[in-house]
C-alpha cells in the first residue's frame, strides 16, 4: 500500500475532492502540492504514533557486541528494546540508557521495536493496518492544525476506536444451554 493511496483516501475526509482527482492524475499545482506535503508530512506523525503507542514494530538483528551497545551501531531508530540474546541463545538482563544499552558478556542478537523512517508520497509503507485507520489520523492532524477541534474530535474518536478495533480478537458467543420443560 503506497502513501499516495492513503492520501486519495484522506481526501474524502477532509473534503478536497479537487486534490483527490489531482492526486490520482499525477498533475497538480502549487497549492495543491503543498497541501500534500502538509498531508504527507501528517501520515508520517500517524504511523510513528501508531509505532509508538498502540502497534510497535518489531525488528531483530545480529550484532556483536560486549558488556555495551550503542543504539547507533542498530541498522533502524530504536523505540525500545525488547531482549537480548548471548551466544548460547538465551535471553541475557540488561540495562536501558537514552543513547546505548548495558549488560554482562558478549550478545549475538537485539530484539527491538523501531520507529519507522519518514516516508514521501510514493514510499509503500511498512504496516499492515487499513488505509482508512491511517486516513482518521491524517484528517485528525489536518483539522487540528486548521483550528477546527470539533472535526479534529470526531476523527480522533475513529482514529482510536478503530485502532482499539484491530486488537480485538474474534470471540465465540456461547450461549448457556436451554432447558426445556
Amino acid at each position: 500500500m503506497k502513501v499516495k493511496n492513503i492520501l486519495v483516501k484522506t481526501c474524502d475526509f477532509i473534503e478536497k475532492s479537487e486534490l483527490k482527482d489531482a492526486l490520482e492524475a499525477t498533475s497538480m499545482t502549487d497549492e495543491q502540492q503543498a497541501l500534500v506535503s502538509k498531508l504527507v508530512r501528517y501520515f508520517n506523525y500517524v504511523q510513528n504514533e501508531i509505532a509508538t503507542e498502540y502497534i510497535p514494530v518489531i525488528h531483530r538483528e545480529t550484532v556483536s557486541a560486549k558488556d555495551k551497545l550503542e543504539y547507533s551501531k542498530l541498522s533502524k531508530t530504536v523505540n525500545e528494546i525488547m531482549y537480548i540474546k548471548g551466544s548460547d541463545g538465551k535471553r541475557i538482563s540488561f540495562r536501558t540508557f537514552p543513547d546505548k544499552i548495558t549488560f554482562s558478556g558478549t550478545i549475538c542478537e537485539v530484539t527491538y521495536s523501531f520507529i519507522p523512517e519518514e516516508n514521501t508520497l510514493t514510499d509503500d509503507i511498512l504496516y499492515l493496518i487499513p488505509e482508512r485507520v491511517y486516513a482518521y489520523g491524517i484528517a485528525r492532524e489536518f483539522y487540528l492544525f486548521e483550528g477546527l477541534t470539533d472535526k479534529a474530535t470526531m476523527f480522533e474518536n475513529r482514529f482510536k476506536s478503530s485502532i482499539q478495533n484491530l486488537f480485538k480478537k474474534g470471540k465465540n458467543i456461547v450461549l448457556p444451554v436451554r432447558e426445556w420443560l
